[in-house]
């Protein structure tokens, strides 16, 4: 819906894409808001919005498998992908110069990354900033964009990142555990302010 929301002129400008994103995850939020706010039972009221700001407590050993199936078949298909990435980041017009076909890219990516996403959130509800934050503290230890090396590394950091948040999230405040995306939100937004205030919010140097 919002790469078809997105397209003009038959192609799909990456801001276009953010912006037209922004909007319909606005809309089904309010949906999602509205049937939790009009359900008539305050347990499935409190569940649901637990699930909603994301943790890892309700999740069992099985409901890892399918998440594990999607996880192995993207990370073949990234890695594959890793040099037009790197490509891509040059510009469009210099990854067409190097025979990058640029929506084809942006097409697989787009269906990849919602597979991965939905497959995710299906077990762990919705993390924030995780996504946001983890690939560019990847860049800045790393320092290279070969995506052959910022994409598998960005996985892992961003797994140990998670596994310390839920640490925090269980032990921080004694009895009362806090639900995983609260905490990600509170450490990712101002580290993500502040990335984007040291790069001149131009991304040149970050």
């Amino acid at each position: 819906l919002v790469y078809s929301l997105a397209r003009t002129a038959g192609e799909v400008a990456p801001i276009r894409l953010v912006l037209v994103g922004v909007a319909v995850s606005a809309i089904l939020r309010a949906a999602t808001n509205y049937l939790v706010y009009t359900a008539p039972q305050e347990a499935a009221v409190r569940q649901a919005t637990f699930w909603m700001l994301g943790g890892l407590s309700g999740a069992e050993g099985s409901d890892v498998l399918f998440p594990l199936i999607v996880l192995a078949g993207s990370a073949v298909l990234l890695y594959l992908l890793a040099m037009p990435l790197n490509a891509m980041m040059m510009g469009d017009s210099s990854a067409v110069t190097l025979g990058v076909n640029i929506n084809l890219v942006r097409k697989i990516l787009i269906a990849d990354s919602a597979l991965l996403t939905a497959s995710a959130v299906s077990v762990s509800g919705c993390i924030g900033f995780v996504g946001l934050v983890v690939p560019h503290v990847t860049r800045l230890i790393s320092r290279t964009n070969d995506n052959r090396i910022v994409m598998p590394m960005s996985a892992l950091l961003g797994a140990v990142f998670i596994l310390w948040a839920d640490a925090f999230a269980r032990c921080a405040f004694g009895a009362v555990e806090l639900p995983i995306g609260i905490v990600t939100a509170f450490i990712g937004a101002p580290f993500f302010m502040f990335l984007m205030i040291r790069s001149g919010y131009g991304g040149e140097k970050a």
